[in-house]
């Protein structure tokens, strides 16, 4: 019975279930746009970090990580973030509007108190 309910009606239970995920998230402190949706399994770290605009669907297994509570993460309008993506900031990042995140990607902020001219080639 509840296997026929699944294949008839699953795509709707995943977005009200995403919906839901998002509503307990802004319960948390983040600023989450309408119609965002969160995969299950994801792990956000200091959500009130997390700003994104409206239509933004994270898969799920994304892992965000803030190590600072000044830090920030923007995700712009129509944003898909795919599954196991990984975000590592320490400052900010932001992305901007009508952006696809392929699956498994890796993006971070650090620098790993490195001076970025030590990497600069030139005279």
């Amino acid at each position: 019975m509840f296997s026929y309910f699944e294949r008839r009606h699953g795509v709707i239970l995943q977005v009200l279930f995403d919906r839901l995920r998002a509503s307990l998230l802004r319960a948390r402190g983040a600023y989450l746009g309408d119609r965002t949706r969160i995969g299950r399994g994801c792990v956000i770290q200091r959500p009130w970090c997390l700003t994104t605009d409206v239509r933004v669907q994270v898969e799920h297994q994304v892992f965000i990580k803030v190590t600072d509570d000044n830090a920030s993460i923007r995700l712009g309008r129509e944003v898909f973030v795919g599954y196991g993506s990984e975000f590592d900031i320490s400052e900010g990042l932001s992305i901007g509007n009508q952006v696809l995140i392929a699956p498994g990607c890796f993006i971070t902020d650090h620098n790993h108190r490195r001076n970025p001219r030590q990497f600069i080639a030139g005279p």
